[in-house]
């Protein structure tokens, strides 16, 4: 029989789930992440798991003292116990989410997390680990709450490769296949900056939207990628194709597509809302075309086709 509690994936009791944040620090590590949506406070880490945020968030971790509005995570241990085991060979990362007006819970692998909506108040993240799986425990908890934070902040972060022509950003979206990873790949191989195949932080949307450096990246981990900001120009929803062309969408099609793109965000009614708002808000300030090309499709030909676009300059 199927169990369809939250969280029944990955841990061995559900009904279990901490309804605080309890329990024993890791140590008495803290870093401060200067992220798109925040700053994010992480207190109670070990010096290795703080080690790992180092490593793999050096840009961003900054030594100013945290301030109002800070985002702030305490992580306690958990008991291996706590979650389920099962092989992870050939499994599909996934996250468990359960969302309420309060408050998001959040199930994945070795990691639990309790996020409350109320500024000001500290959220919960348990673990049970401290080495090298740390680092996915950290990185796929940073990516949903920099989400929610980003869509309470005049933001939005879109699934997307997020390319740099002449000085400013392009977004190209799509569902998961669509081409995304493909197209980074080329631009970096024709010397164009990108500043992720993966997601993209974009801020400022009620006034000049500008896409923010993020350190999430997917197929591309290790690769060089663009720092700092750019302006928005255009958005591109990707279609496949024969021949390279753009054409114009609709700004209900656009804005659509963006909320579709839009990851870790409820579709129900609570945040259903504010992210079509959010989506309408930028299609209204950023022109959105459907991009059609071929897998072997040059790049500089997508290039020139998007830069050629009217709007997108």
């Amino acid at each position: 029989m199927t169990d369809d509690r939250f969280g029944s994936f990955f841990l061995s009791d559900p009904d279990a789930f901490p309804g605080a944040v309890e329990g024993e620090a890791w140590g008495v590590h803290q870093r401060l992440l200067d992220l798109p949506g925040g700053p994010f406070l992480i207190r109670g880490l070990s010096l290795a798991q703080a080690s790992l945020i180092d490593r793999d968030y050096s840009a961003s971790v900054t030594a100013t003292s945290a301030s109002e509005g800070c985002h702030t995570t305490e992580v306690r241990r958990q008991d291996p116990g706590f979650f389920r085991e099962f092989d992870v060979n050939g499994w599909e990362y996934t996250l468990d989410l359960d969302f309420a007006s309060d408050r998001l819970r959040l199930a994945a692998l070795q990691s639990a997390a309790l996020v409350p909506w109320i500024d000001g108040v500290t959220a919960g993240l348990w673990t049970s680990v401290e080495d090298t799986w740390f680092q996915g425990v950290i990185e796929n908890y940073l990516r949903v709450i920099v989400a929610h934070r980003l869509l309470l902040r005049d933001g939005l972060l879109l699934h997307s490769a997020g390319v740099v022509l002449d000085g400013s950003a392009y977004l190209f979206i799509g569902a998961s296949g669509a081409g995304k990873s493909t197209l980074a790949h080329k631009a970096l191989e024709s010397g164009v900056p990108i500043f992720s195949d993966d997601l993209n932080a974009v801020v400022g949307l009620s006034a000049e939207p500008v896409v923010a450096e993020l350190p999430f990246t997917g197929e591309l981990r290790n690769q060089d990628t663009h720092s700092g900001e750019a302006p928005l120009r255009g958005i591109f929803l990707l279609h496949k194709g024969e021949r390279v062309a753009c054409e114009r969408v609709s700004h209900a099609e656009g804005a659509a597509a963006i909320v579709a793109t839009a990851p870790y965000i409820s579709r129900g009614a609570d945040n259903l809302d504010p992210l079509v708002e959010a989506a309408a808000t930028l299609t209204a300030r950023v022109p959105v075309s459907r991009l059609t090309s071929a897998a072997d499709s040059p790049f500089e030909e997508i290039k020139n086709a998007a830069l050629a676009f009217p709007g997108s300059r």
